[in-house]
Order: structure tokens, then sequence, then C-alpha cells
């Protein structure tokens, strides 16, 4: 059995995290190893318990202060599974696979190697429907820290790995996707782009951006539009513009245009046009004045008054 001092095999990952923790129980059941909770967080997941009952998986309940030496971090939030490392595809075999696919997008990250980033991220790309993540690091995502800033979002991307990501981008440009990156200097603005049915968007670091080689590859290289009192955004929010802009003009159905006030009439339709003011909401309903003889109804003759009797 692993103590909390005992080191984790390199196949397997400390997860932690309550949302990263159950969508590793959703997508990935099988690959569960070991169950560390607390008496706070057991009853959240029950359902984990039971399961692990059934495949005879070990748990165990330990107290909040043991859990900073089994995940090696202070945001633990009281629980924590062992599982095996998620899987990669090389850019080449996955290309074979899905690179047909008729709408697309891929995000690629050139020299992020943050795990907060990188975190973030994989969060940003499963909010927008961005299923697949490009880097020369593809480990670097599979970082424990990562795995907890995602909440759930790194087991919804697939991640893609290359030895050269200028290399990666000819091929994909081959399968047809166009390349895009993203400079504070560009002339083009993100509300003056079209995105293709097929992108790949190439982002990098803070401290250096994109590397020149990778510019040279883009088809297309975009400014986010701002006051520019800042040289640029923080990669992570970059990309929620960026994933934004693309799941708003691609994904998303289009808005049809609110009808005009003063709709001409179509034959077959009522003219009688607005309802009167008394008609609408919040109005009251005038009294109605009594119709003249012959009109809405026939009035009753008057009965003749007796004349009183002489004495």
């Amino acid at each position: 059995m692993t103590t909390p001092t005992q080191r984790v095999p390199k196949e397997e990952i400390n997860v932690y995290g309550i949302n990263a923790c159950k969508a590793v129980f959703k997508e990935r059941p099988d690959e569960i190893f070991r169950v560390y909770l607390t008496n706070r967080t057991k009853n959240a997941f029950s359902e984990l318990m039971r399961f692990c009952v059934e495949k005879k998986l070990p748990y165990h309940i330990r107290p909040k202060e043991e859990f900073e030496k089994i995940t090696q971090s202070t945001h633990h939030e009281e629980v924590c599974l062992t599982t095996r490392r998620k899987q990669h595809v090389r850019h080449d075999e996955w290309l074979k696979r899905y690179g047909s696919k008729r709408l697309d997008m891929v995000l690629a990250v050139d020299g992020v190697d943050n795990p907060h980033n990188l975190g973030s991220l994989m969060r940003i790309c499963a909010n927008y429907g961005v299923k697949h993540l490009l880097t020369e690091q593809p480990d670097s995502l599979k970082n424990p820290s990562a795995m907890r800033t995602a909440e759930g979002g790194g087991e919804q991307v697939v991640v893609i790995a290359c030895r050269n990501i200028c290399e990666a981008l000819g091929d994909f440009r081959k399968a047809g996707y166009r390349i895009i990156s993203t400079s504070s200097h560009a002339k083009k603005g993100l509300d003056q782009l079209h995105w293709p049915m097929k992108a790949v968007l190439v982002l990098g670091s803070e401290s250096v951006g994109v590397r020149q080689e990778i510019w040279d590859e883009a088809d297309v290289t975009i400014r986010i539009p701002g006051t520019e009192a800042v040289e640029s955004l923080n990669v992570s929010s970059a990309a929620s513009i960026l994933c934004n802009d693309w799941y708003a003009k691609k994904i998303l159905p289009p808005t049809a245009p609110p009808p005009p006030r003063n709709r001409p009439a179509t034959p077959g339709t009522n003219r009688a046009g607005p309802a009167p003011r008394h008609a609408r909401a919040g109005a009251q309903t005038p009294r109605r004045s009594k119709p003249s003889e012959g009109e809405g109804f026939t009035q009753r003759p008057r009965k003749a008054q007796r004349k009183p009797r002489e004495k």
C-alpha cells in the first residue's frame, strides 16, 4: 500500500481538487488506483466510495493535515485520487485519424510552461468546445497543479504532442487548417477576423511571445483591440477572448434580428393595428357606455306609471 511519504510511480499521478477528481471519476473510473478523503469530503464522494468497494480499490479517510504530504500542495481541497497519467497522441497520428474533420479548432502553445497558465488554458478550451491542444511539452499539461487549475477541463481536452511545432503547423496546413497567430502590433483586429472552418490558434508566453519562425508560418496575424495601456495580456486571458470569439462566430447559431416596431401587414394577417390603450398590460378597462336603442340589444319598454286614484 502506498503511504503518504512514498513517491508515486512515473506512470501514475495524484489528481487533487474536488472538480478535477469528479471529472476523473466520470471520464476514467477504471484508471483510478487509490482514493484519499477526509470526513468532510467523504459524503460528496459517496458514489466513488461505493465504486471502490465494488472494484476492491483501496480508499483512505485521512485527517486534513496529511493531505499536504500526500498531494505536495496546499490547494488539495481534502480529496486526492491516484490515477494513471492521461495519454497524449502524436500529431501525425492524430491527423491521420481526425484531420478530415469539417469544423475544428486546435489551440497551440509555444513556450508556455507555467502549470497555472496551462491549467487555465485547458479550462478555457473545455468551456468553449476547443477539444485539442498542441504542444512540444505534453507532460507539462499532466502536472497535478495544472490538472487542479483546469477544474476538470483536463479530462475534456486531447493533448497533441509534437517534436517541432513549426513542422507540425506545416502538417496541419496540408490537412486544410489555417494558422492564426496574435501580436499586439498586428494591423488586423479581432473584430475583422472571419474564422475558417479549420483553424490552429497559436499563443506564446508573456515574456517572449510567439517565436519569429512561427509568425512566418502563420496565415493570419491578428490583434486583440484594447487601450494599449499595457504591452499584452496574460496568455490565458488572451485565449479566453479568442476562444470566445471563435465559439460565438462558428458554434453558436446565428441570432435573428429583432422585428421592426411598425411591421407592414402581410396578406392573411390581422390588419387591425396595435391594441387600444385600455387593452395594454397594467391599464384599467374603461366602463362601457349604455348602447343606444337598436345597437347591441333591444331595450325593454318602460312600464306605464299608474295614476293615483281620485278620492
